[in-house]
């Protein structure tokens, strides 16, 4: 089993290193965060929907306005962090909004996103620009190296 998951691991390293020079820059974030902002207008379209829906209420998709404001918030946030050069904290920050993101919006629409294509790319980005690029950054145990002292054994004198 242990031999196994070594060799998955290791299949996976060069993907994981791919994608670290994308994470050390903040064009991803910065990116995020211009999504967030163009689907902003967007949100505030769920009453105008349900007002003449009658029994049958439409289900909401996006986000609402301040909430989709407040992800990009923190999406560029983050990409400011990593473009003053803490690229290890700022795609932490990336990570965790974007795991917030996920689970609060993307996991219960799933069989939704058919109809609301803004809202599947939306997905989409912070899925993969959020968890594919920063969060495969930042859970790299490489990534940690020297930023917390005696996090990482020393290695062994023979």
């Amino acid at each position: 089993m242990a031999d196994s998951l070594q060799s998955v691991a290791a299949a996976i390293q060069p993907a994981v290193r791919a994608l670290e020079q994308y994470a050390k820059e903040p064009t991803a974030a910065y990116t995020l965060s211009g999504l967030c902002i163009a689907a902003a207008p967007f949100g505030f379209g769920h009453k105008a929907l349900n007002a003449g829906a009658g029994a049958v209420a439409v289900p909401r998709v996006l986000p609402p306005f301040w909430q989709l404001l407040g992800f990009a918030g923190f999406f560029a946030t983050g990409g400011y962090m990593i473009a003053q050069g803490d690229a290890l904290n700022g795609s932490g920050v990336v990570t965790a909004w974007s795991l917030t993101y996920v689970t609060f919006h993307t996991l219960p629409n799933l069989l939704r996103f058919g109809r609301a294509p803004l809202a599947a790319l939306l997905s989409v980005g912070v899925t993969t620009l959020g968890l594919g690029v920063h969060g495969s950054y930042y859970f790299d145990k490489a990534s940690w190296r020297g930023a917390v002292p005696g996090l990482l054994l020393p290695p062994r004198t023979a």
